[in-house]
């Protein structure tokens, strides 16, 4: 059967079949994160109450920010795409791992290939480490971000953006992968007072989309149990 109608488009709204789009929509409902379309974000002028729907993925994480003279061009479009996609699943990769109940559940066999892959997490690691050393990251910024739009502060005060701007957003999300993830995002409101800047995605595909509900997903798990411990070991004598 030949794949629904795609087209490509800077919102990335059209660029996955109904079908492909109707399946992230329920992932999303099902993981709690709402699926918010772009063009319901205000793009001009003041950003209103409710910028973000849902859970978001808040840290202070290097960003580097390229201004762009125009939007880029569909091949550029899809380059960022299958590099963002690959970058993403990889870091799902090292995140998601398994579980304690899981390995308990393990064949022999799978057990040996589960300590394999951890002896190459190993040296991955190490890898790792070795390019960081040569590898100078941007300063660490305040940023906040879901699937479809993204808030960072801008501490000094010599950059300004205006509606409509357009940049690229490098932004380095784990520290084991030295690689940025590239967000090409259309700027929709600088504020004065807190010099928060706050723009929209251009041109992720479906499945970066559904990669980055994941990644949301992943760190609002992740600080859930960080505040359980916390309780837990309130209640605990030292």
């Amino acid at each position: 059967m030949p794949p629904g109608p795609t087209c490509l488009d800077l919102d990335g709204r059209g660029t996955s079949s109904i079908a492909e789009q109707s399946s992230i929509n329920v992932f999303a409902q099902g993981v709690g994160v709402t699926e918010k379309g772009p063009e319901e974000v205000k793009e001009e002028g003041k950003v209103e109450d409710g910028f973000f729907e849902g859970l978001i993925y808040e840290d202070k994480l290097p960003l580097e920010i390229e201004r762009l003279e125009q939007a880029p061009d569909h091949i550029e479009i899809l380059h960022n795409r299958g590099y963002n996609e690959q970058l993403l699943r990889s870091i799902a990769l090292r995140e998601e791992g398994v579980s304690s109940d899981q390995e308990n559940e393990m064949t022999e066999l799978q057990q040996d290939v589960r300590q394999l892959e951890q002896k190459i997490d190993l040296v991955l690691t190490m890898l790792s480490d070795l390019v960081k050393q040569h590898v100078i990251l941007p300063d660490a910024a305040h940023v906040k971000l879901n699937a479809h739009v993204i808030q960072f502060r801008e501490d000094s005060q010599d950059n300004t953006y205006q509606s409509g701007d357009i940049l690229n957003l490098k932004l380095y999300l784990s520290p084991v992968i030295p690689k940025p993830l590239v967000l090409t995002t259309q700027i929709i409101d600088q504020n004065s007072a807190d010099n928060w800047v706050s723009g929209r995605f251009l041109g992720q595909s479906s499945i970066t989309t559904a990669l980055l509900d994941k990644l949301v997903f992943r760190n609002h798990r992740r600080e859930i149990a960080f505040l359980v411990d916390s309780q837990t070991g309130q209640g605990q004598e030292p």
